[in-house]
């Protein structure tokens, strides 16, 4: 990072600006929220939950399938009581339950083998390759004619 880039944030981090400490307040009570809904939790459900938001009284919570959901709102009663303990959350008035799944992950595709190709075709490649003038072509013929089939 340049000495010019780092002093621009270090500039703005350093102003007294209040977008910037309200939103650095909210994600610290978020996090804590976060900690008391995990404690609050059987650890298993837990880990398929995240805070949203606290607003209005109300308690945003997200899921990566409708089956975490589903397990909230049984629990919903329970949890709003336990977590009214809280001297932050003794406004509480509900808990809602949203389902956003995680994002899947695209998997790389799969490198496929060499067809194998019988002796007979082999042989005919590697014929093909002996006449060949240019030798990139010769010598990428001659590497497909060594694919041959094997008999098990």
């Amino acid at each position: 990072m340049s000495q010019s880039s780092q002093q621009a944030i270090t500039h703005v981090l350093q102003q007294d600006s209040k977008l910037l400490n309200t939103l650095l307040a909210k994600i610290h009570q978020l996090n804590s929220l976060q900690q008391l809904l995990c404690e609050s939790l059987d650890a298993k459900l837990a880990q398929h939950c995240q805070i949203a938001n606290l607003e209005n009284g109300s308690l945003i919570i997200l899921t990566d399938s409708a089956i975490w959901a589903t397990q909230i709102r049984f629990q919903a009663g329970d949890l709003l009581a336990k977590l009214r303990l809280h001297p932050l959350l003794h406004h509480l008035k509900n808990i809602s339950c949203i389902t956003r799944p995680a994002p899947v992950k695209q998997q790389e595709p799969a490198v496929k083998p060499m067809p194998r190709l019988s002796t007979h075709t082999a042989e005919l490649i590697k014929n093909s390759a002996d006449t060949i003038q240019h030798d990139k072509l010769k010598t990428a013929l001659n590497k497909i004619a060594q694919h041959i089939k094997h008999n098990a």
